[in-house]
């Protein structure tokens, strides 16, 4: 693949308490006092336990992390092949005593368990350098799940925010609606996601509306076992992001969680997509450029674009966050350049009573409805995230 992208999305941040254990949460757990060391070097692995190591990281990594204590966990899952579980329950323990059943990824080359211990310790600190230098963990761990989905992430495009998902629940919804009223069960939906990223909207889109049949999840119990017959297309500015969300893609579709391949178009926004369509059954996902200037029609348009403004991406830089500036700046004074164009795009692409969902920031919500009023929209909503924010602003085109 070619193709290579910065992703168009946005950080949030989550509030919601993340379980570790019945009755413990991540929050409470991040208030246990724990000795804060200055250095380890005078440790050992007879006196180095997971509870120290937790103890000395988590203050460096709240400067860049609004959860370091879930970002540790995660890590130092990753190096030691250890549930979060059972990081907790062998935290007092000293290193040495971990039990060789439990250190699943030790390397099969080392000749002792405590040089197998120490390549670990040395993976771990690496890789907690680089969280506390503002790398995303899901950079450093290279996936991140979304929905039921587990998608492939790397630096240069936006990772996954949980708050999104919300995003994908108002699409669902919409779209079953939108299905039941047609009574035409020969003609697909036509779904766009514009700034793709990563693809999880699009392909969460596809999977949950009208791919393969999976085992329930938390994620999708809600979700009706009816399919529904969907063209979905996504685009990206970026080629680095848009080879990305393809590789998620085929990787899913060989995995059989995938019936319908979406089809992704590089290029500017909806304008990206006006070409011919063709045979909307393709047998595998495929990206195209556009080059002729055929406008399209759809139901159904989602979209998380960059929306901060100026001051928040200097901020945010400035505590080393990895992901790309074309991800996260929206433009103009009030962040909302690229969901201006958007809209605009929008009104020439919508099917009649086609919905239009745009995720952005809670302070934006007020001048985003003025705009989509203005356009020609109506029945406008919001909806809430985790933290109980307006996150998800959607309205229908009267066409």
């Amino acid at each position: 693949m070619p193709w290579e992208k910065p992703s168009c999305r946005k950080p949030k941040r989550r509030h919601q308490l993340n379980k570790v254990s019945s009755g413990t949460t991540l929050d409470s757990l991040d208030t246990l006092s724990h000795d804060k060391l200055e250095s380890l070097d005078t440790l050992s692995l007879d006196t180095l336990s997971l509870d120290t190591l937790r103890g000395y990281w988590i203050p460096r990594l709240t400067a860049v992390s609004d959860t370091p204590l879930l970002d540790f966990l995660l890590l130092a899952t990753k190096a030691f092949g250890l549930t979060r579980e059972e990081l907790l329950l062998y935290g007092p323990m000293p290193l040495k005593g971990l039990p060789l059943a439990t250190t699943k990824t030790m390397p099969k080359a080392t000749s002792t368990p405590e040089q197998q211990l120490e390549t670990q310790l040395h993976s771990l600190t690496h890789d907690l350098e680089r969280r506390a230098s503002g790398t995303p963990v899901a950079y450093i761990t290279g996936h991140k799940a979304f929905r039921s989905l587990d998608f492939a992430v790397a630096p240069g495009v936006l990772v996954p925010r949980a708050d999104t998902e919300i995003l994908v629940e108002c699409a669902v919804a919409e779209a079953k609606g939108i299905w039941e009223s047609r009574g035409d069960s020969t003609k697909p939906l036509r779904i766009i996601d514009v700034c793709t990223g990563s693809g999880a909207i699009a392909l969460s889109l596809a999977h949950e509306l009208s791919g393969a049949a999976a085992p329930p999840s938390a994620a999708t119990e809600q979700i009706a076992t009816e399919r529904i017959a969907t063209e979905i297309h996504a685009t990206d500015l970026s080629p680095l992001a848009l080879g990305i969300a393809y590789k998620n893609a085929e990787r899913f579709y060989q995995d059989g969680l995938l019936t319908s391949p979406p089809h992704f178009h590089h290029g500017d926004l909806l304008e990206a997509a006006d070409i011919d369509a063709g045979d909307s059954a393709s047998e595998e996902p495929r990206v195209t450029k556009g080059e002729r200037s055929i406008i399209q029609k759809w139901d159904i348009i989602v979209s998380n674009p960059p929306y901060l403004l100026d001051r928040e991406c200097e901020k945010i830089c400035g505590k080393g966050w990895g992901e790309p500036d074309m991800a996260l700046r929206g433009g103009d004074a009030d962040g909302l350049a690229i969901i201006r164009r958007l809209i605009a795009q929008a009104t020439q692409r919508m099917q009649k009573f086609a919905i239009l969902a745009i995720e952005a920031a809670p302070e934006q919500m007020d001048a985003i409805e003025a705009l989509l009023a203005a356009a020609g929209f109506d029945k406008i909503l919001r909806h809430r995230d985790l933290a109980g924010d307006e996150r998800v602003i959607q309205a229908r085109w009267r066409g």
